[in-house]
Formats: C-alpha cells, structure tokens, sequence
C-alpha cells in the first residue's frame, strides 16, 4: 500500500475528534451513553482517549445512537475531493447503486445552489 497524507492515525484521530464533538453536541453525557453502547463504566471515554483502540463497531454504536448516518458522517468527516476512484464506480454499479449525480439529493442540493445563485445575481442587479 502506497502511503497517503494523511496518515491513518491523523484520520482515526481525526474520526475520534469528531465522535466526541457529536456527544457533546448531543448533550448527554459519556455515561449516560454507555449502558446504550454496551459499553461498562469509563469505557467510552477510554475509546475517545486511545486507551481503547477505536474499532468500527465502537464508531458504528456511538452513530446509532446518536441516530446518525454512518454514510453522513463519514462523508462529514473526510469530504471527497476529486474524481471518485474507478473501483468505487464500478462498486456501485455491481451493488445497483445510483452514481451521486443520479440521486434525488444530488438534484436537490444543485437546486439549492441554482436558485442561491441566482437571488444573488437579482438582488446585484436591484
């Protein structure tokens, strides 16, 4: 594997950093959230302190209780940037899936941005 910047402990870092801005987001406590991870005491804040080694069921958990979409947070926290790579293309196909610009929240986000383009240019022109 050909190394990437960031490094993967700067993304797991970053992946914990933004698991706990979502709990406190939330507003309840570690705590009060562990009995619903199934986690015992302390142990939600040793996953979030690398303690624990974060494990995608720990991220997987924390998401479903915080009624998140893992697909929403994942892409919250690394944004794609660039042409979407050809395997993931080709994955979509093979599972069925609509490429983004095919999907109904494709359209309503470039309609969103149409019509704030446009109320400006209008409000310019006033």
């Amino acid at each position: 594997m050909k190394h990437q910047d960031p490094t993967h402990e700067e993304q797991v870092a970053r992946t914990t950093r933004f698991l706990q801005q979502l709990i406190e987001i939330d507003g309840r406590s570690q705590r009060a959230l562990e009995p619903l991870l199934g986690l015992g005491s302390s142990g939600l804040s040793k996953v979030l302190h690398g303690v624990v080694r974060l494990q995608m069921d720990h991220v997987l958990r924390i998401l479903d209780v915080l009624e998140i979409p893992p697909g929403q947070f994942f892409a919250e926290v690394f944004p794609v940037r660039g042409k979407k790579h050809p395997a993931l293309v080709k994955l979509r196909e093979i599972n069925g899936e609509p490429e983004e610009e095919d999907s109904p929240e494709f359209d309503s986000r470039v309609s969103r941005a149409l019509l704030r383009i446009l109320a400006d240019q209008l409000r310019d022109k006033a």
